[in-house]
């Protein structure tokens, strides 16, 4: 058989309609996940998430969020601690909604949470605190490498 310019753009084309099919099956067999179930309702109230934003950019003590080997210690300004503080923490991975964590905050006069690394797998979370002192309601956001 003898090579010429339709055998090598048939070949060609017949290259790309394999390779095409081969990546159209791997795109439906890749695995993705929403960041949250009802992101739509979520956004309809995230307005209230921005007041506690700007609340918490207000503060004239800072909060801090601090990694360290051991885990990751939250520390509330002192005079919000013994006023009282209640809410939640939440630990997203990004990359798998299984590796989340929910902890809620319980009353402390101290103001410092610690959430220890073994219960955390290697990986990027991002730390969503959630929480209210007062009538006043705060929220932060940072991101931490385990």
């Amino acid at each position: 058989m003898k090579f010429n310019w339709g055998t090598g753009i048939t070949i060609f084309f017949l290259s790309f309609v394999v390779f095409m099919l081969f990546m159209a099956y791997k795109c439906f067999q890749t695995d993705f996940d929403l960041v949250t179930e009802d992101y739509y309702a979520k956004e309809l109230v995230y307005q209230e998430t921005i007041k506690k934003l700007n609340n918490e950019k207000n503060l004239d003590v800072s909060f801090f969020i601090k990694k360290s080997e051991n885990g990751v210690a939250i520390e509330f300004p002192k005079d919000q601690a013994v006023a009282g503080i209640t809410g939640t923490v939440q630990f997203f991975r990004p990359s798998d909604k299984e590796l989340d964590k929910y902890f809620q905050l319980a009353n402390n006069p101290e103001g410092t949470y610690f959430f220890k690394a073994e219960n955390f797998q290697k990986g990027i979370y991002k730390v969503l605190v959630d929480w209210q002192s007062g009538e006043t309601s705060y929220f932060k956001e940072e991101v931490i490498v385990f």
